[in-house]
């Protein structure tokens, strides 16, 4: 017996769909391999809408795109699927951090595992990370990264390799000419990480560009120490 969608579930549908097509901006993350496109505010009392973004029309393309996720942003550019481009983004690279605890930086229980500040044999996204490091810390001078927090050690090192990658994927005159930062997630990080971020992304997507290209905060942004990291815009 073959079942019948209810008319109030088509409706809710109907209504998802139009927001998705007409709202100003998607939200895109990535499902099993494929990039999926949903409403970032949708109206209350709708049905959470996801589409493939390969399946939307390209005047989408006149939308601005959010990615809170670097391998989102990463697949954008390698997938060989044709799906719309658009001209704005709207990135949040910390998003991440955004429920993640900070604890504070101390020395105590450091052990000798983990690399140090003196490794030498320090990958280069440990160097990387210790080179963004706020010091002066004269008294943390052989502190294991594990140790290091604002955020935790190996979550930046892993923050920095997944835009890294993402950064390699744009491609040379790509069609973004606007990138705004948000940096919901950032709290109480320390400038000189949310800087060095900022200042990877911008400067790849500006190099690479095809023409005109502009960065910025949000105009709301609230993050306390946004005037440091505009300073890292290209």
């Amino acid at each position: 017996m073959t079942s019948t969608t209810p008319t109030m579930e088509i409706d809710k549908l109907a209504a998802g769909v139009k927001i998705l097509m007409t709202g100003t901006e998607l939200i895109i993350s990535l499902s099993d391999g494929d990039l999926m496109a949903s409403p970032i505010n949708p109206t209350p009392g709708t049905s959470l809408i996801s589409m493939r973004l390969s399946e939307l029309p390209d005047y989408i393309s006149t939308q601005t795109i959010v990615f809170e996720d670097p391998k989102a942003l990463e697949e954008y550019f390698n997938s060989n699927s044709t799906h719309p481009k658009a001209t704005r983004l709207r990135l949040v690279p910390m998003h991440r951090f955004i429920n993640g605890p900070f604890p504070s930086v101390s020395s105590a229980g450091i052990s000798s595992s983990g690399w140090t500040r003196q490794s030498l044999n320090q990958p280069a996204e440990v160097r990387e990370f210790y080179q963004a490091m706020p010091f002066p810390y004269p008294s943390l001078e052989f502190v294991s990264i594990d140790h290091i927090t604002y955020p935790e050690g190996q979550e930046f090192i892993t923050l920095i390799a997944d835009w890294r990658a993402a950064c390699r994927a744009v491609p040379r005159g790509h069609r973004v000419q606007e990138i705004t930062f948000d940096l919901n997630g950032s709290k109480k990080l320390n400038s000189s990480y949310v800087s060095r971020v900022v200042q990877l992304v911008s400067t790849v997507f500006a190099v690479k560009a095809g023409g005109p290209f502009y960065s910025r905060l949000r105009e709301n942004e609230a993050y306390p120490f946004k005037d440091r990291v505009m300073g890292a815009l290209a």
